[in-house]
């Protein structure tokens, strides 16, 4: 099984599922990952599902998305994101999200980059600079 190369924020998979999304900055960004991801592996923490599912609703209520949202899904599925499933201790993510100024969701993402030595795809302009912090490596194109 090959390794994965990154690990994948909902911020960028924001990108991949909205239309309306194709404007805001980072598109470029989303787009040229989306290009790769035929040849790339993701890597996400378990909480990413539910964010996810939390997207797809929001997207459905402004009416960005149409129903079935599962439709949705199989898009984002059709691409080799694999979900980590390490027993996680909350009190390292406590504390991470504490050492950077950051939220434990935002942590969790940081600390799977810190622990599987990955950097981090997002477009979320929050959490770079805790990143940056947390001494975790933004990908990046040439």
């Amino acid at each position: 099984m090959r390794r994965p190369d990154f690990v994948l924020d909902c911020s960028v998979a924001a990108h991949w599922l909205f239309d309306d999304e194709s404007e805001v900055p980072g598109s470029e960004f989303a787009l040229n990952l989306l290009r790769g991801m035929s040849q790339r592996v993701a890597v996400v923490p378990s909480l990413w599902s539910f964010e996810i599912a939390a997207m797809l609703r929001k997207g459905v209520m402004r009416k960005s998305l149409v129903r079935p949202v599962s439709a949705h899904m199989e898009r984002l599925m059709a691409f080799d994101i694999r979900r980590d499933n390490a027993e996680i201790n909350p009190s390292e993510i406590a504390e991470l999200a504490l050492d950077v100024g950051t939220s434990a969701y935002d942590a969790a993402y940081l600390h799977l980059c810190q622990r599987l030595k990955l950097p981090l795809a997002t477009l979320d302009e929050r959490l770079k600079p805790c990143a940056e912090r947390a001494r975790v490596k933004l990908l990046t194109f040439p």
